[in-house]
């Protein structure tokens, strides 16, 4: 074998070897931009399912306070009928007293 056709089969195998390398190369970073689609996805979608329950417990809270509301509301109507009670026993009394 002549030292042309060695440096020849040399130069073509550190060739091949960078081939090799560039190949292995651009899979590692297909992996790694995979990996980070994934981890885009991933985030994305926690991120949608957390909007989606912050959503759910924006409606859930607005009907507690309009059931509250309506507690309220039906608190306030049986202090006044208790309130009118009173002012009408109140006023029994002072005509019995006047007379």
């Amino acid at each position: 074998m002549s030292a042309e056709m060695s440096a020849a089969i040399v130069t073509l195998i550190i060739a091949l070897a960078g081939l090799i390398k560039s190949f292995t190369s651009s899979i590692s970073v297909d992996n790694v931009v995979k990996d980070r689609e994934k981890t885009k996805s991933k985030r994305d979608n926690d991120f949608g399912i957390i909007c989606h329950r912050v959503n759910e417990l924006e409606k859930f809270q607005e009907k507690m306070e309009a059931k509250q509301n309506e507690i309220n509301n039906q608190l306030f109507s049986k202090l006044n009928e208790v309130n009118n009670n009173v002012i009408k026993i109140l006023t029994i009394f002072d005509e019995r007293e006047k007379k």
